[in-house]
């Protein structure tokens, strides 16, 4: 999991880009997220 959530990060970086997540997960969201909503 911390592979995919890096890679993740990585292109969202690299693209500029934005990433949808949807989960209960409050360590990912920790991991992830610049703002929740």
């Amino acid at each position: 999991q911390n592979q995919i959530l890096k890679l993740m990060k990585d292109l969202q970086r690299d693209y500029n880009t934005s990433i949808l997540f949807i989960t209960h997960d409050l360590s990912v969201i920790s991991k992830m997220c610049d703002r929740v909503a």
